[in-house]
């Protein structure tokens, strides 16, 4: 079991993984905003020029190996540190759902359960839709906590709405 869920864990936090299939430009663009969230993650500045890629080639997004190797560690707290640091960073935005879900996960593995709901609100803001389905076993702490419902009528008004839009 202890195994089964160091692995599940390596896995959630791999799914923040960015693939690297933008132009040339782009990249640049991204190199040197991701560098800035690694060093401030990291504390360490890397002068090599280790962002030139091959069109196509995969590349690992720096917060997403140090969140994974962290979590791998059971460091969560230093993980959800990474992650947040790096929701507030301009230009980063873009996969700003893959990194509020990670958070909410590592918040709720380590039983922080008040914490998401912070999380939930700050992503409701954005126009993040997290598609809660309270059924799930892991929904049961949040049942009891206020401000829940709030928050679950709020995502669902926004899942309502985002299916009228498509209509």
């Amino acid at each position: 079991m202890w195994k089964l869920s160091k692995v599940i864990t390596f896995v959630v936090m791999l799914v923040i993984v960015i693939s690297c299939s933008k132009t040339q430009d782009d990249k640049k663009d991204l190199s040197i905003k991701t560098d800035a969230i690694e060093e401030k993650a990291t504390g360490t500045h890397d002068h090599d020029d280790k962002h030139n890629h091959k069109e196509g080639e995969l590349c690992i997004d720096p917060v997403a190996g140090k969140v994974a190797s962290l979590s791998m560690d059971g460091k969560y707290e230093e993980a959800i540190q990474v992650l947040i640091e790096a929701k507030d960073v301009p230009g980063y935005q873009w996969d700003a759902k893959r990194i509020y879900d990670s958070i909410i996960y590592l918040y709720d593995k380590t039983k922080q359960y008040e914490k998401n709901l912070d999380i939930w609100r700050d992503g409701h803001s954005k126009g993040l839709i997290f598609n809660m389905d309270i059924t799930k076993e892991h929904f049961k702490p949040y049942l009891e906590l206020e401000g829940f419902a709030k928050i679950l009528d709020k995502d669902n008004e926004m899942q309502m709405n985002e299916k009228k839009n498509k209509k």
